[in-house]
């Protein structure tokens, strides 16, 4: 495939569980690397941060965490079964570590 270049946006856009994984074994130090770079967009310029916030909203990542819990509603059962019974999917871990992300986000 063609190597595209992605700026900073563009990586947020396109962050994936794999890539979340990619940044530490550890998921607690993973959460605090992708805040991390949320925050330094911020530091940088607010609306390359806001543009950040944006591009997450569209990440796949973002849409796995949307999925289970959508899918948990949707079957009626907790969502720690919805999590269980993905076994690629999300861990409980991740998934809080993804709830604490967007709390910070705003």
């Amino acid at each position: 495939s063609p190597r595209r270049t992605m700026g900073p946006v563009d990586e947020i856009e396109f962050f994936s569980l794999v890539d979340f994984r990619r940044l530490s074994p550890k998921t607690e130090n993973a959460k605090e690397i992708l805040k991390g770079k949320f925050q330094s967009l911020q530091e940088e310029s607010y609306v390359l941060f806001l543009d950040a916030r944006d591009a997450w909203h569209k990440s796949p990542l973002f849409h796995t965490y949307q999925d289970m819990i959508l899918s948990s509603l949707e079957q009626k059962i907790p969502l720690q079964n919805t999590l269980q019974q993905n076994s690629q999917g999300l861990t409980a871990l991740e998934l809080d570590a993804l709830v604490e992300i967007n709390h910070s986000l705003g």
